[in-house]
């Protein structure tokens, strides 16, 4: 505008992310200078409390650097463990006996943080996500403990040496009175009832990614991630309407058969005026398999990187190619057609087919159907959405596209990394089917 009194206001649209809202967890470092980094820090162990809501972890000291006071590192070694520490010692405080790490542990989680949530701006997109828990950070010096405590064991074994007989004491009993259950959630909510929680639950070992590891680049990518989409006129819609578009509503059976309609007859032109998650979304479950290439001729968005990185939001990349992930296929709340099978029994079937096709050629429908246990209308229509039956065994639609697994190996080797974590249970679904089948054959071979 001309007038300098006026304030142009640039607005982006702002996209809510479900994927990591009851995952995300923040951890706060409130007595750590803000020139300290963490991120290029080694961390050497974490850990959880599951029940008391506690995180520890362990970051490595440098003791190899000239800032490093090794005489005070070796004295608080020997604090922690003792002089006569075992080197075969399960679990000492510092493995190396020199103070090697800081642990630094939470506080009491922060209650009402559903009001807080995480925001990252891309391409000049906004994507939120909600909080589920906020923690403080702060040094733990617990080899003091320890040592306060080796020190009183060893005064009070001392005592007991040095005392002829033991003395008798006057034992008082006393008897728990009932308690409201108003009060009983007052006393659990209470500090020392907390703390000694905190002390009577043990660590749980957790597995730690770096920031700069493929595993932490997937997570982060969750944060881009939605299911909503955005029209330009979000903004001339009621306040309810729009509270409902933002967060979306449970899926039924028949929204499911509407929108699965609706995709089948939606013409082209119109498919390119939807927002690009859902022209992604409807090219997918419509062609079932499709190569990059056909993709980026049939959407309206021509900046490849943005392309990539919305279409690993719906989609899930198989020998070079792209197929719907299963949960947009068979929504939440949803059943099939055919024998009313859950849509989460489904989605894992068609998880299962989709790991199993990742490394080989063919598979048989008797096989997905012992291994997934769906009823065989179900089994067929989860091998329909990426195969063809060839003969006796059914085959993926698309051959592999080399050429773009070659171009990307970073999405590859993503993707490998994400069928490697599920491959464990997998192997263990496999395994309680052929231990049920086992027992099924013994049991038929004794009723003989």
């Amino acid at each position: 505008m001309e007038d300098d009194g006026d304030e142009i206001i640039e607005t982006i649209p702002v996209f809510l992310s479900k994927t990591l809202a009851n995952q995300l967890h923040v951890l706060q470092y409130p007595v750590v200078n803000q020139n300290c980094n963490f991120d290029k820090s080694h961390v050497v162990n974490s850990c959880v409390k599951p029940l008391t809501q506690q995180v520890k972890i362990d970051f490595a000291l440098n003791t190899a650097s000239h800032n490093y006071d090794a005489f005070k590192g070796d004295q608080l070694a020997i604090a922690a463990d003792g002089r006569n520490r075992s080197k075969n010692d399960p679990k000492p405080t510092f493995r190396s006996g020199r103070m090697d790490k800081q642990s630094y542990v939470s506080s009491v989680a922060m209650p009402e943080v559903d009001r807080f949530c995480v925001g990252i701006i891309k391409d000049g997109e906004m994507y939120v996500t909600p909080v589920k828990g906020i923690y403080q950070m702060r040094p733990s010096f617990s080899y003091f403990d320890k040592q306060d405590k080796r020190a009183k064991a060893d005064k009070r074994a001392e005592d007991g040496d040095m005392a002829d007989e033991e003395e008798t004491k006057q034992v008082t009993v006393k008897f728990a009175r009932n308690e409201s259950e108003k009060v009983k959630k007052a006393r659990e909510k209470s500090y020392n009832y907390i703390s000694r929680m905190g002390a009577e639950e043990p660590w749980c070992e957790t597995l730690w990614h770096p920031a700069s590891s493929e595993m932490a680049n997937m997570e982060q990518q969750k944060l881009l991630m939605t299911g909503t989409s955005f029209t330009s006129d979000t903004l001339n819609m009621a306040s309810k309407e729009y509270v409902d578009h933002l967060i979306g509503h449970e899926t039924t059976q028949e929204d499911s058969k509407a929108l699965a309609a609706l995709s089948k007859v939606i013409s082209n032109r119109k498919a390119k005026s939807l927002p690009l998650v859902d022209q992604l979304k409807n090219l997918l479950i419509n062609a079932k398999m499709v190569p990059f290439h056909v993709i980026q001729s049939r959407v309206t968005e021509t900046n490849t990187e943005k392309l990539l990185r919305v279409l690993q939001t719906v989609g899930t990349l198989l020998r070079g190619n792209w197929v719907v992930q299963s949960e947009h296929l068979y929504p939440e709340n949803s059943v099939s057609s055919v024998n009313g099978v859950p849509a989460a029994l489904m989605v894992r079937a068609r998880e299962y087919v989709l790991y199993k096709f990742s490394y080989q050629t063919q598979l048989n429908r008797p096989e997905v159907q012992a291994k997934t246990q769906l009823p065989p209308e179900e089994a067929k229509q989860v091998l329909e959405s990426v195969a063809k039956l060839t003969g006796k065994v059914w085959e993926l639609i698309q051959r592999e596209d080399r050429a773009f697994s070659q171009k990307y190996p970073e999405l590859v080797q993503r993707q490998q990394l994400y069928w490697d974590a599920k491959a464990e249970s997998f192997r263990e679904m496999e395994a309680a089917k052929e231990s049920q089948k086992r027992i099924r054959k013994k049991s038929h071979r004794e009723s003989k």
